[in-house]
């Protein structure tokens, strides 16, 4: 249950600090709150450390202590070529942070006694009928805690596609794609699943979804005059220019396409926004006001999904539920073309902390920058002594090529390369960097932190605990094999290139710039995924004009290149 905090404050009410007169200049940063002096020292040093070695353009962060802002900046360059500094009012898109909107404005229609979370999706939207082999009838329950079976990707209207169809034809398009679970059983993530609440909020309300949330969220929130579900005058001046990036060093900027599945992940707003936003989370602190929904909905919307089989799932309704250092931590992240985001908070101490960066696919580092906010926030709290964020450094280049080479176990590889300065680890479908950090070879790049390496002795090293074994490859490579040669190449659109590549007599895809995909032999024409694997990286499914629903499965995906050559995914350049 929510209950309130456990340390006691004086609470300046945030609208104080965010409310300027119509004389008033605007506010770009919040000054500093001399209780969290120390912490945004460590803090600062913290983000300027990782803007430095993951090369990130612009970064805006955010403090919350229950109703007050305690510390609010920007770093970096919003623009570089305008020479626009990065502030807390630059604005980001926010990309799936949106979900936790859409799914409060359903609440709000639940509280008021028009919407029933656990009545079949048909009550609201009699059209809405993908093919299913299941007794049990999706429910609006299902669509918000990711339990409904629904692909991830809907086929018109997807991550992928650049027409900006509307919310209604996206839907109609889930009509011709089949189930992939029984709703209720398990969870699989589904951008297709909000863009259908998004379509019953338009129903019930006869109205767009921009502007059902401008009055059921935004508007009450106040955050209607800065945030945005579009691209319009008010965010265009203050938006930060998202940049793209490939393993191997090209940056590019972000295409600027809006998004057909827009309750899923369409929202402008500033870290100043989202500390609005995130007030309206606090209604169960002492002198605290509800701004938007009562705490036992809020609490509702905070309690972990049970599976089929009695097992705690991740979500509640929107919210991803988990832990912190045995803190209940609830939050979302966002991940859209040239955007990281990270809001998180813990309930029960009223804290809370947002991070935006203007750089595709570092949810790592904002995520990690929000965890040691919180530790940092909870440690000063406590007159606790402040954790510090470990230094990162380059590998020394002798211990670096000493380190390179492939290594195996169980039929698993691991392939350690020192390229260009760096040594790199391609494991799993990615390709990260190996820094030094804290006197340790650890994993540390713009998507992934954590996994630790080691050297056993000559031939062997263990990659997070677990111990691989170098293959000699005395042997160069035999040239690629005839019958592959005439799938290698690009395919796809110019924002989103697919690129179908041969290494070792096996075909792999590279997909969204840096993640790897091994594709196996399926027919004469086929190629497709391994068994038990996603065809896609789990953030992102699916490509615009393929098939979406065996790219969702966790099984032999069939995937027919030649098909994948027609219109619009046709190749563009064969190597």
């Amino acid at each position: 249950m929510l209950s309130a905090p456990t340390h006691a404050r004086m609470r300046v009410p945030l609208a104080s600090l965010l409310l300027l007169s119509a004389c008033a200049s605007p506010v770009w940063n919040v000054e500093l709150d001399e209780e969290y002096q120390g912490v945004v020292s460590e803090l600062a040093a913290a983000v300027k450390q990782e803007m430095g070695t993951k090369k990130i353009p612009a970064l805006s962060i955010a403090l919350v202590d229950g109703e007050r802002v305690v510390w609010a900046q920007g770093f970096g360059l919003a623009d570089a070529e305008e020479g626009r500094v990065a502030t807390a009012d630059t604005a980001y898109r926010v990309g799936s942070v949106s979900k936790l909107f859409t799914d409060i404005a359903l609440m709000r229609c639940v509280e008021n006694g028009s919407i029933d979370l656990d009545a079949p999706v048909r009550t609201y939207l009699p059209s809405f009928q993908p093919v299913s082999e299941f007794e049990t009838l999706i429910t609006l329950r299902h669509l918000t805690n990711h339990t409904s079976g629904l692909l991830r990707e809907p086929p018109v209207g997807n991550y992928f596609e650049t027409d900006a169809p509307s919310l209604e034809d996206t839907v109609l398009s889930l009509n011709g794609t089949r189930l992939i679970f029984e709703p209720g059983s398990r969870t699989k993530y589904s951008n297709a699943g909000l863009a259908v609440v998004g379509r019953v909020l338009e129903v019930l309300h006869g109205r767009t979804y921009p502007e059902v949330m401008t009055d059921l969220v935004l508007q009450p929130m106040g955050m209607a005059e800065s945030a945005s579900l579009e691209r319009n005058a008010t965010v265009i001046p203050r938006l930060a220019k998202g940049r793209m990036w490939t393993y191997d060093g090209r940056s590019f900027d972000a295409p600027t396409f809006e998004l057909g599945m827009s309750p899923a992940g369409s929202l402008y707003a500033s870290v100043l926004d989202l500390a609005k936003f995130m007030r309206g989370l606090f209604g169960h602190l002492p002198g605290h006001k509800a701004e938007v929904l009562q705490p036992s909905s809020l609490e509702t919307m905070l309690t972990p999904v049970q599976a089929a089989d009695g097992s705690q799932l991740p979500f509640g309704i929107g919210f991803h539920v988990g832990e912190l250092d045995g803190h209940r931590r609830c939050g979302h992240n966002g991940a859209l073309y040239g955007f990281s985001t990270e809001l998180a908070y813990l309930p029960e101490e009223g804290l809370g902390v947002v991070v935006a960066a203007s750089l595709d696919g570092c949810n790592s580092v904002t995520r990690r920058l929000a965890d040691h906010a919180l530790r940092l926030m909870l440690a000063a709290l406590a007159d606790r002594p402040l954790p510090r964020l470990a230094n990162s450094r380059g590998i020394n280049p002798a211990r670096g090529k000493q380190l390179a080479g492939l290594y195996q176990r169980d039929g698993h590889q691991a392939r350690l390369t020192w390229d260009d300065d760096r040594l790199l680890l391609e494991m799993r479908g990615k390709i990260c960097e190996v820094r030094d950090v804290g006197g340790r070879f650890t994993v540390d790049d713009r998507h992934s932190f954590g996994t630790q390496i080691e050297r056993l002795d000559s031939k062997s090293i263990a990659i997070g605990g677990t111990p691989y074994t170098r293959v000699d490859l005395a042997t160069p490579p035999p040239p690629c094999p005839p019958e592959l040669v005439e799938y290698v190449g690009e395919y796809g659109l110019d924002h989103n290139v697919l690129y179908i590549r041969e290494r070792d007599g096996q075909l792999e895809a590279l997909i969204e710039w840096f993640w790897i995909e091994p594709l196996a032999a399926a027919g004469p024409t086929a190629s497709s995924s391994p068994a038990g694997a996603d065809c896609m990286p789990r953030r992102r499914y699916g490509f615009a004009g393929m098939p979406m629903e065996p790219l969702l499965r966790r099984s032999w995906v069939k995937w027919t290149l030649n098909a994948a050559r027609s219109a619009p995914l046709k190749a563009r350049r064969s190597r």
